[in-house]
């Protein structure tokens, strides 16, 4: 290398600093005697501190002017945070050495409220402690982070806080926690670490660092990387000498995760890597996420840059839904509407044994459909196995439809099943079904409350999560026999006699009216009524078996009219591709609806809901406040992108009070969220180029980078709170924009 000063690009931060001066130094270790300086630059990200990174709206915004430096040859090499760096960095340019990786966990940063929690930088490495204080935190804690990643899993382990953008330097920030304005931090374990802040600061502050496994890194955390030109040969050298194999392979991998991303620092995406050896081969881990979606595998070395491209596909792919679907008691007939169409567009139908067959046949051609149906002492699948069934269903982009009988909320191991699916992250809803406990006995003619005669009723279950007869002596009969309403068991009936004895041990009257409706609401219905003490053999002798209802009380003894069922069926064909088979009427006559929302859109619905009969009852409480301040110089963008029709509303409003006119608008091109928004801009005589076909920020952010040309900007015009989708899809595209807050959503003090 013919120079004899090698110039090193750095920020001008404390941490920039000390981790350029971390180069020099392997530097002169590699090469004794060589001569170095440092050359600070400012760069965006450094100036703009006011802005999350995600709403900056132009990649490496903390490298850019790095780069042209050492382009225009002003320095010969730069000095970056892994986790910062572009995805695709200029051309000519390349990360030529990367240092040993520091910890690249986050840690959780608290205020030490007491001489007791004091000394947080020696005592805070255990993970498992740092979730546990997370979730602890009251409702409403402000914690603060400038990362859509840490607000993830942030509101994950402490859905109950509040996240909210903090910018500027370590020190900025935990003064500003000091102060009160925050009730803790989420920052780089590395950053802190290398500042000597946890050891320095130990005795104001806790440093919680919290576990990689489920707090996952940025990509290249804790990773120092060092840039420099691809053709010259002197510096090529000299910083393969520095360059750490195993911090290389990690760094390279992560890397090619944000590409197949598309992400960059500001995304909501992680990668880390974790070597190890198997058989004498070094292997890598790695785990991605992007957008909360998370997943795992191992390779070889040779074989880690198709694991990432394998894992980001898996996790990229959009996750379908899975509905809990309750198919009601009995007949097909009993289902809801909602249901039903579910059950016909379903990708997936997961069905109970419970659930009536001729529902089955309503699903479309091509339907996955599986018996996951479980009798007593008979089960066809494990509940783990349910849930992976279902889960792995919606990761490849499915519609999933789980059908059970009844209810899926009561005695239905919905609960169990929800949340599995909301622990491995797929969109899932519950469709309430008629429950057995009540249909059962009011298709027998047997309602379990009745005026002067029961004004409670109590459901229990007689099976046990292992899915035989639990142990009965476990459950208070003494307080069974004292009801005075009715009480309805359940799965029940393999231990009839063993119930029923107990009860009347307990002091039920055994002249009790009491009676088993099997298979209820069914062309197949039974029933037996008979007095407490009788109705075990009773039922016996008349061969009634599960699945059953048990009906003990008063109300028992009444024998009101049965459901009939007439011949012409609601499912007449069990046609799969039989569309008409259900006909529901659009009125709402006679319902009454709460409608939520601002009020303008409160009012909008209201309207519809009238047209079609419905009472409604206004419950909105939030109103649409203007952000304040006047409309950016509209020059320099070529697209106007608006998501609502009160950013149309308040974008007007603001052209008025600036006194601008149309004309203003000349040559720029206009993108809508959908048909209303498009409406609200063809009321003032200004018509959108682009709506995308489905209606939601993700779809208008990745139409809107497919139009957009090379040198083209798009000025986004939103509310304050609006959906990240539409910045990430525009980031991921490489599209500069700038997020414009029109307006924000306050509550109503009325």
């Amino acid at each position: 290398m013919d120079r004899k000063t090698v110039r090193i690009g750095t920020r001008g931060s404390q941490l920039a600093l000390i981790q350029a001066a971390l180069v020099e130094k392997a530097l002169a270790a590699a090469r004794p005697g060589l001569r170095t300086e440092l050359v600070i630059l400012r760069t965006k990200g450094d100036r703009i501190q006011d802005k999350p990174l995600s709403q900056v709206g132009q990649k490496g915004v903390f490298a850019s002017e790095l780069e042209e430096a050492l382009l225009d040859g002003r320095i010969d090499l730069a000095v970056h945070s892994g986790k910062d760096l572009p995805v695709r960095l200029a051309e000519g340019l390349d990360i030529l050495a990367v240092l040993p990786r520091a910890d690249a966990r986050d840690m959780l940063v608290l205020p030490a409220r007491g001489p007791e929690q004091a000394g947080g930088g020696r005592t805070g490495e255990d993970g498992g402690e740092a979730l546990s204080v997370l979730a602890a935190l009251p409702e409403g804690a402000v914690i603060g982070t400038g990362s859509l990643r840490r607000q993830l899993y942030g509101k994950r382990f402490c859905p109950q806080a509040c996240f909210r953008l903090i910018r500027g330097n370590v020190d900025t920030r935990l003064k500003k926690l000091e102060d009160g304005g925050y009730d803790g931090l989420i920052l780089a374990k590395a950053g802190l670490d290398r500042l000597g802040i946890p050891e320095r600061e130990g005795n104001r502050f806790r440093f919680l660092a919290l576990p990689e496994e489920q707090f996952l890194p940025a990509a290249c955390q804790g990773i120092i990387a060092v840039e420099g030109r691809c053709e010259e040969e002197g510096i090529v050298s000299l910083l393969g000498e520095i360059d750490d194999p195993l911090t290389r392979l990690a760094f390279e991998t992560e890397r090619r995760a944000l590409l197949r991303f598309g992400a960059d620092c500001s995304a909501p995406a992680a990668a880390f890597c974790r070597t190890a050896r198997k058989d004498g081969e070094r292997r890598l881990e790695l785990s991605v996420m992007y957008a909360g979606r998370e997943a795992s595998g191992a390779a070889g070395e040779k074989d880690c840059l198709s694991l990432a491209d394998r894992l980001c596909e898996e996790v990229r792919k959009e996750p379908g839904k899975v509905w809990l679907v309750g198919a009601g008691c009995g007949g097909p007939e009993l289902i809801t509407v909602k249901g039903l169409s579910l059950i016909r567009s379903c990708d997936v139908l997961l069905y109970d044994s419970l659930a009536a067959k001729e529902l089955i046949h309503e699903t479309k051609p091509g339907c996955e459909r599986i018996d996951v149906g479980k009798r007593y002492g008979g089960k066809v699948f494990l509940q783990g196995e349910i849930h992976a069934l279902m889960i792995r269903w919606a990761k490849e982009g499915k519609t999933v439809v789980r059908l059970k009988g009844g209810d899926p909320y009561v005695f239905g191991r919905g609960g169990e099943e929800m949340l599995a699916l909301m622990g491995a992250g797929i969109p899932c809803e519950e469709v309430p079904g008629i429950s057995s406990a009540f249909a059962a006995p009011a298709a027998a003619g047997i309602p379990v409350t009745h005026r002067g005669m029961s004004r409670s009723v109590t459901v229990m279950t007689a099976s046990s999560l292992t899915g035989g007869g639990e142990r009965l002596t476990e459950t208070d009969y003494g307080a069974l026999a004292r009801l005075s309403g009715t009480l309805v068991i359940l799965m029940g009936m393999h231990h009839l006699k063993e119930l029923t004895d107990l009860l009347l041990e307990e002091g039920m009257p055994p002249g009790l009216p009491a009676a088993v409706v099997m298979e209820g609401a069914t062309e197949r219905q039974r029933c037996v009524r008979a007095p407490l003490g009788e109705l075990a053999r009773e039922a016996c002798l008349a061969g009634l078996a599960a699945p059953s209802a048990i009906v003990i009380g008063r109300t028992a003894a009444l024998e009101l009219p049965e459901m009939t069922f007439p011949e012409a069926a609601l499912f007449p064909d069990a046609d799969p591709e039989n569309e008409g088979a259900l006909q529901v009427a659009g009125s709402l006559s006679g319902v009454r609806v709460g409608v939520t929302g601002t009020k303008d859109f409160a009012k909008r619905l209201s309207d519809a809901l009238r047209i079609q009969g419905a009472q409604t009852l206004d419950l909105s409480f939030l109103e649409t406040v203007s952000a304040g301040g006047p409309l950016p110089d509209l020059d320099p963008w070529s697209w106007l992108v608006f998501t609502s029709p009160n950013g149309v509303r308040l974008f007007l409003e603001k052209m008025r009070e600036g006194r601008r006119d149309l004309r203003t608008l000349a040559g720029k091109r206009i993108a809508a969220i959908g048909p209303g928004t498009g409406a609200a801009l063809a009321g003032s005589g200004l018509y959108c180029d682009l709506m995308p076909k489905i209606h939601d920020a993700v779809h208008l952010g990745k139409i809107l980078a497919e139009q957009m040309g090379e040198r083209e900007k798009a000025l986004l015009f939103r509310s304050e709170t609006g959906s990240p989708a539409l910045l990430r899809e525009l980031s991921s595209g490489g599209k500069e924009f700038l997020d414009f807050s029109l307006y924000g959503l306050r509550e109503d003090p009325e």
